[in-house]
């Protein structure tokens, strides 16, 4: 049963952000050096079931989000939007492949430069325009 989720990124978060994990490949095997130790072999292992390749892509939420974030689930698809005013265009789909309910704060940080953006879910991208 897929649930539908939008998160309105907002121009600025989008021209910024989205190049470096949306529209760009993430290494599992860098990533993997920034969960918290207790978690690491488990998302270490999902994440590598998951992206055979060795790669993903990913969005981080931020906690304010937390209501909406803590439904999310493997399955679930998730619309990434430039902004809902005017030009709102929707660059990405993404289908979660992987999704822990914790703060991946260091993750973000080493993502987006900023640890506002902990909740992390992973995806192969399957559309998306520039």
């Amino acid at each position: 049963n897929m649930d539908l989720f939008f998160h309105d990124v907002g121009m600025e978060g989008a021209k910024r952000d989205f190049p470096k994990t949306v529209f760009g490949l993430v290494s599992i095997n860098d990533i993997s050096k920034c969960f918290p130790e207790d978690l690491q072999g488990d998302i270490l292992s999902k994440l590598n079931d998951s992206f055979p390749s060795g790669f993903c892509n990913c969005w981080g939420v931020p906690s304010g989000a937390a209501s909406v974030i803590k439904r999310l689930s493997v399955g679930d698809a998730v619309l990434l939007i430039r902004t809902t005013g005017g030009q709102g265009d929707i660059p990405a789909l993404c289908v979660v492949k992987a999704y822990w309910k914790v703060e991946l704060l260091e993750l973000s940080r080493f993502l987006w430069g900023s640890d506002r953006f902990p909740y992390i879910f992973f995806f192969n991208k399957i559309y998306h325009k520039k």
